[in-house]
């Protein structure tokens, strides 16, 4: 795994370019931003809690500490968005990523929205980025579906859900009109929901478009 971090006076982002299932080839590139686990997660469930992968980065490398902590005190500050798009430029500019069919920018591998602002922010940058790059696609699971809004062509957003999803959260998926992403501890019967299996994402990428309405994974 290779990183980009970009320095702004005195803050730091931070995003890395793959991870065990986002790997990327010749067509396909990724960008990763995450944010401390857990702490910048005001929806989580009991079984996001209780299975939550990200925390155990967290308390066995102190750089990833450390990064998310960064990335978290960036995405407060006044010109986040302003800034977001300068790191995004720089990475664009290269020319593996210039050349990719499709670069996805996986918003969260490791937080959530954790506010209404910090949500638009997002919005903002995925609009600007989308009309600078065609190629770019912003993906996030969130389970912060009261922040969810005029949500642009090019960023999908699939509601997280689980066992322990409040009927809320799975109502408000409904009158989003969200995709959904399903933790479960064993595949249904539907049909009509496409079953993850995979071990390479990046040669699948179904979860990260709209051509699958919903999707469920096996917790692991």
């Amino acid at each position: 795994m290779s990183t980009n971090k970009t320095n702004f006076n005195n803050l730091t982002i931070t995003t890395s370019d793959r991870n065990l299932k986002l790997v990327p080839n010749d067509k396909i590139k990724f960008i990763i931003w995450n944010l401390p686990a857990g702490s910048t997660c005001p929806f989580a469930s009991d079984d996001c809690i209780k299975f939550c992968y990200a925390k155990k980065a967290e308390r066995i490398y102190k750089a990833v500490r450390e990064c998310r902590t960064n990335n978290y005190n960036a995405s407060r500050d006044r010109d986040f968005v302003l800034n977001m798009l300068k790191h995004i430029g720089g990475i664009m500019s290269k020319k593996t990523y210039k050349n990719a069919k499709a670069v996805i920018f996986r918003v969260h591998e490791s937080g959530d929205f954790y506010s209404q602002q910090y949500f638009d922010k997002w919005l903002t940058i995925a609009t600007v980025a989308g009309m600078a790059y065609k190629n770019l696609i912003f993906i996030a699971y969130t389970k912060s579906l009261k922040f969810v809004h005029d949500v642009p062509a090019n960023f999908v957003i699939r509601s997280s859900i689980d066992n322990s999803t409040k009927e809320e959260n799975k109502q408000l998926t409904i009158d989003l009109g969200l995709p959904t992403y399903t933790a479960v501890n064993k595949f249904s019967e539907d049909p009509g929901v496409k079953k993850c299996r995979c071990e390479d994402c990046g040669t699948c990428l179904q979860c990260m478009t709209n051509n699958a309405k919903n999707i469920e994974c096996e917790i692991h």
